[in-house]
């Protein structure tokens, strides 16, 4: 009778070792998904900006406005950046202007014979800009309908200074946006 008390202790603390090696085990998973999800956010978080920095390095200098090229699928719908920058020495109100944009398909944007995008931005929408600083104004582009690629788009930007009391220049007032599906 004692051989049989003894061979019954060795399975059961097998199976309580085991049940507790499956506990240890699904804790440490759940820890590491917990670690791997946070720093996901963190790679995300850093891609943004060093993409929003290298647009802003192309708009380095004394322009008062300025819109980085950008490329895009067909078919995408991204987000994009125009940079403004107050170069005068009074605070004013600014409004950034597509007056080049015609109707298409869907709203307005740009056509060409290779297809079309859309352009969606803040219209009729002042920013008061301080003397020395800048701002972003957001915009929108929809590729679609494009029929040969690559396909390159081109408008211009204009910065309009609604109390008129900085600009003396015009060609200051305008930028180059060029869109380019592939």
């Amino acid at each position: 009778m004692m051989n049989n008390k003894k061979a019954m202790e060795l399975p059961v603390n097998v199976v309580v070792m085991v049940i507790i090696g499956i506990i240890i085990f699904s804790m440490g998973l759940a820890l590491f998904s917990r670690v791997l999800g946070a720093g996901d956010d963190k790679v995300d978080l850093a891609i943004t900006m060093v993409k929003g920095g290298i647009e802003s390095l192309e708009c380095e200098g004394d322009e008062w406005i300025c819109s980085p090229s950008v490329s895009m699928k067909d078919g995408d719908t991204k987000d994009f950046k125009i940079y403004v920058a107050n170069r005068g020495e009074l605070d004013s109100k600014f409004e950034v202007d597509l007056p080049n944009l015609v109707e298409v398909s869907g709203g307005f944007g740009i056509k060409k014979d290779c297809g079309e995008i859309i352009v969606i931005y803040p219209k009729d929408i002042k920013s008061n800009i301080f003397s020395g600083e800048g701002a972003e104004v957001p915009y929108q582009v929809k590729a679609n309908n494009i029929k040969s690629r690559p396909c390159s788009f081109v408008t211009t930007a204009v910065l309009d200074d609604s109390d008129d009391k900085n600009f003396e220049d015009a060609e200051n007032k305008k930028a180059a946006m060029i869109i380019e599906v592939k």
